[in-house]
């Protein structure tokens, strides 16, 4: 193997207390207790699937999830006086598909530019939906979306996930009606919704092909407002953790916090790989489930005489650390940067869909709310990068006596 410098970023785990120089004496007791406690959690987590799947078998066999289907905006919102009209009038499905060769004709106000581009964005909408099923805006009834419950894994996740799922979709569904409410009440609106009047016709059709419109917009982004949620808290939960532990174990701290962050997006590339299907996605999941077991077990393979190789954990220095904390924040960093940067008028990513519901409009591309997201990125992004790069080893010294102790392995 070849000879380490004094600047190693690692050192083996089973010889690192803080003097390396030190021998480890083992106590004709230790290899017992050792095992007794890996049995010990052997058996809590057998305990453990044997309750999940007692649970799941009682919740499948009693209790039914079902999505919430309430509407987060309804036609009366919009037109005041609407009566609903059965069966629906087919005018307005012409006017929709044939409207590409009309001009649009606004009066001139502060909201006329962002005006024209949600009416082309309405109407983009609204053409797909009356060319896939002309009477979508009132249909028969309403069929919940596929759940992904024809496997057993999927099965089992759906009886035990399913009802909490539902019920905070429902709770960030209230929140996000009450601000599309509070938004209806802003002079944006208000001018959007007389041109929009204006183009489509003043009629119950037309203020419910709007409400279908900002509901769909809104449900679509009740899943980044509960991600953007619990990525909000363990952030906060780590900022303390870190800011609030002695100084000597400070790095030791922020390794911990990089594998509470890897593990929470190894989860949640899961669940997305699990209900929509996607490749890319369970890939990514697999990739931050590898560098969460490494920070939680860090290792190296080694070298034999015989040219095999060996595993061997160690501990990570605090250099190490920090240029692990850097990477994982650029990696965060980039992606949300690629979503600000990428996005189009009507698309769905999660940084539009969560600053949308933060304000509750649906209508306008909220462009001054994701430049302000990119500046604070790339400042922050400075910051972690100054601090990372100007960290030097204290502690990570490899003795002779350990080098060659590598070297026989």
């Amino acid at each position: 193997m070849t000879r380490r410098s004094p600047n190693s970023t690692s050192t083996i785990e089973r010889n690192a207390p803080a003097n390396y120089d030190q021998e480890v004496e083992l106590r004709p007791g230790d290899e017992f207790l050792s095992k007794g406690i890996l049995l010990k959690r052997r058996r809590q987590l057998v305990m453990l699937g044997v309750i999940l799947l007692i649970v799941a078998s009682l919740l499948s066999y009693f209790v039914k999830p079902r999505a919430p289907l309430t509407a987060l905006v309804t036609p009366d919102q919009e037109l005041p006086g609407y009566a609903a009209q059965y069966p629906g009038d087919s005018s307005l499905a012409k006017r929709v598909i044939s409207s590409y060769g009309l001009a649009f004709v606004l009066f001139e106000t502060p909201y006329s530019g962002a005006n024209v581009r949600a009416l082309e964005n309405v109407r983009s909408w609204g053409r797909e939906k009356f060319q896939a099923a002309p009477d979508f805006l009132h249909p028969v009834s309403i069929r919940p979306e596929k759940e992904p419950n024809d496997t057993v894994i999927g099965a089992l996740g759906y009886n035990l996930f399913a009802g909490l799922r539902y019920t905070t979709e429902s709770l960030v569904g209230e929140f996000i009606k009450s601000r599309i409410a509070d938004f209806h009440s802003t002079n944006a609106y208000t001018s959007f919704r007389t041109a929009y009047f204006e183009v489509f016709g003043k009629d119950a059709e037309s203020a419910t092909l709007l409400a279908r419109y900002q509901s769909d917009k809104a449900k679509g982004s009740i899943d980044s407002v509960i991600w953007s949620l619990i990525w909000m808290l363990g952030t906060i939960c780590s900022a303390a953790y870190v800011i609030f532990s002695p100084r000597r174990l400070r790095f030791e701290r922020i390794r911990h916090s990089l594998i509470a962050a890897w593990g929470t997006a190894a989860v949640s590339y899961a669940i997305t790989a699990w209900m929509v299907n996607s490749i890319p996605a369970f890939s990514s999941a697999l990739l931050c489930a590898a560098l969460t077991v490494y920070f939680a077990k860090p290792f190296m393979l080694l070298t034999r005489e015989d040219a095999s190789l060996k595993v061997a954990f160690i501990t990570l220095s605090s250099r190490w650390i920090a240029l692990s904390y850097w990477a994982s924040y650029s990696a965060m960093a980039i992606l949300i940067l690629t979503w600000i940067r990428c996005s189009l008028p009507d698309s769905n990513d999660p940084v539009t869909m969560l600053l949308s519901a933060i304000s509750g409009n649906f209508l306008y591309d909220p462009e001054e709310g994701k430049r302000l997201i990119a500046r604070a990125l790339g400042i922050i992004w400075v910051a972690v990068s100054v601090w990372a790069f100007t960290q030097r080893d204290k502690d990570a010294r490899i003795s002779d006596e350990l080098e060659a102790e590598l070297r026989s392995l």
